[in-house]
């Protein structure tokens, strides 16, 4: 959907941007078949996975990042990425994860290619892009530092340790 975005993109903003791509996923010969087409492949730049330092980096530097954009829920990249100051755009249902981050992310959630354009048309904006890229700092920092998840844990390791058990048979 990202791929079939590209066109509107282009007309919308021009040729002045790429879209880095890393090839994951069982449909990256699809995608790059897609851009093809479409031509718009000379705006996607392929590149191999990435270390966690130097990903980080890369979210610090792009305008926005475009996650998944097929379940409702995010993984590693969304938090990670709004940490860095990036934007993210992908499927995001805040009901999803709502059993355990209370707090909905400020994505920008995206189920087609229109909404695609429509969020990046939006983030062209650069006090709106700012204040998008505030918020997701700051609900990381609320909610998805390495100190919260331990604290969640060690809540959780609590609750258990503190229900009755009933003993081991023979004892």
């Amino acid at each position: 959907k990202y791929v079939r975005a590209l066109p509107s993109i282009v007309g919308r903003i021009g040729p002045r941007f790429r879209v880095l791509m890393i090839p994951w996923g069982a449909q990256v010969e699809d995608s790059r078949r897609l851009a093809r087409d479409l031509g718009v492949d000379q705006y996607l730049i392929w590149h191999d996975p990435l270390p966690h330092r130097a990903l980080a980096r890369w979210y610090g530097a792009v305008d926005c990042v475009f996650d998944q954009i097929a379940l409702p829920h995010f993984g590693g990249t969304a938090p990670e990425a709004m940490a860095c100051g990036a934007p993210v755009i992908m499927s995001y249902d805040p009901r999803a994860a709502a059993w355990i981050i209370p707090e909905p992310a400020p994505i920008l959630s995206a189920w087609t290619a229109s909404e695609v354009v429509a969020h990046v048309g939006n983030l062209l904006d650069e006090g709106y892009r700012a204040d998008v890229s505030r918020r997701g700092r700051e609900w990381f920092e609320r909610n998805h530092t390495s100190r919260r998840i331990l604290d969640d844990q060690v809540a959780a390791y609590r609750l258990a340790l503190a229900r009755p058990t009933e003993p081991a048979s023979g004892t």
